[in-house]
């Protein structure tokens, strides 16, 4: 009975533009209605920009505009997951809607298809399926490296 809960990870799935992803339960720190958010000059366009989290300037991304899905709509469903990577740095991750929490089994969990010789797709862990849907795992220590970079 322990090696089946063992082999089995829990996920936060949501929609970006009209694709489902996912992150591992253990990075997402809380989910926010959509606050009110202070752009920053010249940042990054995948920057939001700042909100204030219990004191605390918190950056906000829209991957929509880096992934080149649709333009962000902002509506009564959008929310901000908050996230955390290996070194407990915060971010904020602007979403479409929160959908729910998908217990995967780790055989499930397919490696994200190679694009060419050298190129997989970027910022993605790894691809599971539910019902229909191909659910795409974001490697959120990857997006904190990405985010990282840019400045």
């Amino acid at each position: 009975m322990d090696n089946i809960k063992s082999d089995t990870r829990s996920y936060l799935s949501f929609k970006l533009g009209n694709e489902i992803f996912a992150t591992d339960v253990k990075s997402t720190i809380k989910i926010l209605q959509l606050p009110e958010i202070t752009k920053v000059p010249e940042s990054p366009k995948k920057m939001a920009g700042l909100i204030n989290h219990h004191g605390n300037v918190l950056p906000v991304y829209d991957l929509n505009k880096s992934m080149d899905l649709k333009d962000n709509c902002y509506d009564k469903n959008t929310c901000v997951i908050i996230l955390s990577n290996d070194n407990y740095n915060n971010i904020g991750l602007i979403v479409n809607d929160v959908l729910s929490v998908e217990e995967v089994k780790a055989e499930d969990i397919k490696p994200p298809p190679q694009i060419g010789e050298n190129t997989k797709l970027e910022n993605i862990a790894g691809i599971f399926q539910k019902n229909d849907n191909f659910i795409m795992i974001l490697d959120v220590n990857d997006i904190f490296k990405q985010i990282k970079s840019e400045y």
